[in-house]
């Protein structure tokens, strides 16, 4: 995949940006925190990128932290390097408008890294891609829908600061799940942000507040392939964009406080045949479950205890995984079990699928999809087929599962799962694993290093931008 767009579809894009009377565009790239990092370039300098490609720094998406401290791996992020830019694609196929920008400025253009790009191997758009090849060879179209739930404070990334991130206010002063009362007292703030979602073209199936204090819900509409998860990132960010210009502040992190559910990133899978049928249903069979279902079940199943890393990437993550907060303690799957990591919603021929329960809000969508995505198409090649069913609360039975299904203990454990398992490696290549895996292993030596309270508010630092 060359960096630049053939001259008939740069032609077709100059036609729209035009009609548009666009003068300035914005191009992003996806880094490993889900973060978003690009410019707005004038219409000179984006027409020349569609030619050539975006100029960008491939280590950015491996070795920046949340709050830009660089992390050194070996191998891929040496102190002896040049930095030399490297050619991205921009990815023509999708364009967004963005909310809050002057109309003339606010199309929006993802990019990634095409092969000839050493950034190839670990750009989180490129494992996705990779993971739904895997896919298309078997016959089989994901779809895939994401639940955020995550938090508002009545503080902004001042305040918090200056307060040292303890004691911050929730936006709402009771939990209220569901709560119709609340929501009412809260529209303006809630329709607002239904708006700024209208102009992404990033649809909102519905929204409500949940269980806990300031935490709402957002779930986004069902979409195939790799638009879920670009609308789970546009989300993220702009909700976040959004707080802050309604002076609050957004935190997707997995868990803010220990007394409280946190926050996750709850993510629904179906598959289409080659007809366009629901592959994962079968009318005949117990809870409507075809052997293709059981299968990618099975598959999620084996593989999520070492690959645990993808889709809890911090420290904070992995204190989520407690039990009788709503989170996942192993891989383990039910029937509309919400204690389990993978439930399965049997429904009708388009309703039947799978809730993948274990990130948290802080992951990044594309490689959730892509490790799960990866694991079920791997559990259908080998016709898997998973454990038992788990019944009523999992984490109380934890202590009787099997020590292959637990999730890690600690952070440590679950980089040295990942980066020593073979079939890591084998569904999402070396150059990946070792940098994924060396990043989070120097953010997890700098927390070392600052014990206590300064490691505290280190962490805690991350929750300004939602991690």
């Amino acid at each position: 995949m060359p960096a630049g767009v053939s001259p008939a579809i740069r032609r077709r894009i100059e036609a729209l940006l035009d009609r548009s009377k666009a003068k300035y565009v914005t191009v992003a790239a996806v880094d490993h925190h889900a973060q978003l990092r690009g410019q707005v370039m004038n219409r000179s300098a984006f027409s020349s990128c569609l030619s050539g490609g975006v100029p960008f720094l491939p280590e950015v998406m491996m070795g920046l932290d949340v709050g830009d401290e660089i992390f050194r791996v070996e191998g891929f992020l040496d102190a002896d390097m040049a930095f030399a830019d490297q050619a991205s694609r921009v990815v023509v196929e999708s364009p967004r408008r963005l909310p809050f920008y002057p109309d003339h400025a606010n199309y929006f253009f993802f990019a990634e890294c095409p092969p000839e790009n050493t950034g190839h191997g670990y750009d989180p758009r490129v494992l996705y891609r990779t993971a739904e090849a895997r896919l298309d060879a078997l016959g089989l179209t994901p779809v895939q829908g994401v639940e955020y739930e995550y938090r508002i404070y009545r503080e902004t990334a001042h305040s918090a600061v200056a307060k040292q991130f303890e004691h911050l206010i929730p936006h709402t002063a009771i939990s209220g799940y569901m709560n119709v009362l609340q929501q009412g007292n809260s529209s303006d703030y809630l329709f607002g942000l239904l708006e700024a979602c209208e102009t992404l073209d990033v649809p909102i199936a519905g929204l409500h507040y949940e269980h806990g204090l300031g935490m709402l819900e957002v779930a986004l509409g069902p979409q195939r392939s790799i638009v879920a998860a670009d609308n789970a990132v546009l989300f993220k960010t702009f909700a976040k964009i959004y707080a802050s210009r309604q002076e609050t502040l957004a935190s997707f992190m997995a868990k803010p406080n220990a007394e409280e559910d946190g926050g996750c990133m709850h993510t629904h899978v179906s598959l289409l045949n080659r007809s366009g049928r629901n592959a994962f249903y079968a009318a005949r069979e117990p809870h409507c479950m075809s052997a293709t279902m059981r299968h990618f079940i099975a598959g999620v199943q084996q593989l999520l205890p070492d690959a645990l890393l993808m889709v809890a990437p911090h420290v904070n993550s992995m204190r989520r995984f407690v039990v009788d907060h709503f989170a996942p303690v192993a891989a383990t799957w039910g029937i509309q079990n919400r204690t389990a990591a993978i439930r399965v919603v049997p429904g009708s021929r388009t309703g039947q699928r799978i809730e993948f329960r274990p990130a948290g809000a802080d992951a990044n969508p594309y490689l959730v999809m892509a490790f799960v995505l990866s694991a079920g198409a791997w559990g259908i090649e080998r016709k898997l087929e998973p454990g038992p069913i788990e019944e009523g609360n999992t984490g109380m039975r934890l202590k009787r599962m099997p020590k292959r299904l637990r999730f890690p203990a600690t952070f440590q454990e679950a980089i040295e799962r990942f980066q020593g398992a073979k079939i890591t490696r084998e569904l999402f290549g070396d150059d990946f694993v070792d940098s994924y895996a060396g990043a989070r292993q120097a953010q997890l030596d700098v927390l070392k290093v600052h014990r206590g309270r300064a490691a505290w508010r280190a962490e805690r630092a991350r929750f300004l931008i939602g991690a």
